[in-house]
This record gives C-alpha cells, sequence and structure tokens, in this order.
C-alpha cells in the first residue's frame, strides 16, 4: 500500500533564517574561514545584483550561490563541521521557523505521513534540523570530503530547482521502504525554484510567495500561505 508524503522547503519555507547566513555568522563569530566569509559577502552581493538586473541568469545565481556557500566550510574536519552545523541550525534556523508552517509539519507527522525536508541546504546541516523536527528524511546539496575534511567543493549537482525533484524522485525510488502516492502527498515553497516540486505532488502550498509565483498558484488553484 502506497503512502503519503509531506515534503518542506527549508529556507523560506520552514523558517526565515538562511544557511548562508548561519555560516557566514559562524564564521565571523569563532574566526573560522573568516576571510572567506567575507569574500563571499562581497562577491555573492555583485552576483546578485547582476541577477537582479537580469543580467545574470536566475539558475546560474542560485548554483553560484550554493557552491560558494560550500567554500566557508573548506579545510573543516568532519568533527568540527558538526559543531559548526549544529550552531547555525539552532541559531540561525531553528530560532526564526515560522509557526504556522511548523504547525503544517506537525499536522502531517501525526498523521504519519512521510515528512521529508528538500533543501539546498547541505544534507549534514538539514540533518541537524531534521533531529529538532523529528523528521527523518532530508535530500539537500552533498558536500565533498577528502582525508576526513571538506574541501570547499560540491559533490554532484546543487539541490536547487529541478534537481530538486530529480533527486527527491531519487530518494523515494531508493530509501524508503514503502512507495509513496504523489498524487495524494503534499509540498510546501517559497520559491520559483520550488516549483517543480510543488508540480509533483496533489496538494502544493506556497508559502508567502513572490508575484511570479502568487501568480501560478492563483492560477492553479493551489492554497496560499500568507
Amino acid at each position: 500500500m502506497s503512502k503519503i508524503a509531506a515534503i518542506f522547503d527549508l529556507d523560506g519555507t520552514l523558517t526565515d533564517g538562511h544557511v548562508w547566513k548561519g555560516l557566514t555568522s559562524y564564521c565571523r563569530t569563532f574566526k573560522v574561514n573568516r576571510w572567506r566569509s567575507y569574500l563571499f559577502f562581497l562577491t555573492h552581493t555583485g552576483l546578485w545584483l547582476l541577477s537582479k538586473l537580469l543580467i545574470l541568469p536566475r539558475n546560474s545565481f542560485y548554483s553560484l550561490w550554493i557552491t560558494g556557500t560550500a567554500t566557508l566550510l573548506k579545510g573543516i574536519t568532519k568533527p568540527k563541521a558538526i559543531e559548526v552545523f549544529y550552531w547555525v541550525a539552532s541559531r540561525e534556523i531553528m530560532e526564526k521557523t515560522k509557526p504556522q508552517v511548523l504547525e503544517k509539519l506537525r499536522f502531517h507527522l501525526a498523521k504519519q505521513h512521510e515528512v521529508i525536508i528538500v533543501s539546498s541546504g547541505f544534507n549534514e546541516l538539514l540533518r541537524q534540523v531534521g533531529k529538532r523536527l523529528e523528521v527523518p528524511h532530508a535530500v539537500g546539496t552533498d558536500l565533498e570530503v577528502k582525508e576526513s575534511r571538506y574541501t570547499g567543493k560540491i559533490l554532484g549537482r546543487a539541490c536547487f530547482g529541478r534537481e530538486k525533484a530529480i533527486l527527491l524522485q531519487r530518494y523515494l525510488k531508493h530509501q524508503l521502504n514503502e512507495p509513496i502516492d504523489l498524487s495524494q502527498s503534499y509540498a510546501y515553497g517559497n520559491d520559483l525554484q520550488d516549483l517543480a516540486i510543488l508540480e509533483l505532488v496533489g496538494h502544493p502550498t506556497v508559502v508567502r510567495p513572490g508575484r511570479k509565483l502568487s501568480k501560478i498558484a492563483n492560477q492553479r488553484n493551489w492554497e496560499i500561505l500568507q
């Protein structure tokens, strides 16, 4: 018998916090890769402006942003990274969660749905967030590790846009014991980068959407959480 899933984006959906903000804050606070955090801020502010001016394609902007965030972890050992991700999850992500969306998440847990966080964030961090929310499943971006240290690079492709749907479907096929009925499942997202996930399920919900996503949601009669 197929089960129902409830799929949640993280940044901007479950929380007003952002992974990149948490990592740059950690670097500055504890003087770990501090110069990298300043360089990240300067270069990626420029990238953000280029994307707003429509000079840099949105997909390219997101890809560069995620790979740039990975550089903040370059040289950090795996044991040290546990401390970093714990701090970021506690200080940046969990302190800024959205009560209305958390209520939805707890509803799905109570219904014994398969709750899954799908985010461009790094899998190690998503697992820290999952522990706090009692969510056992997470699909995100993999980080490269060599000789027990993070290289500052990602493995494979970053988990954003259509890649979110590809990685999620792979996870559903290979990591879950029971099949998922996507036509009866739920998804929550706040950005156009979540569109591929929202289109996969029978019950999509957009959270504080921007103008373009709000227009799509209204045209398709999707639920909107303001």
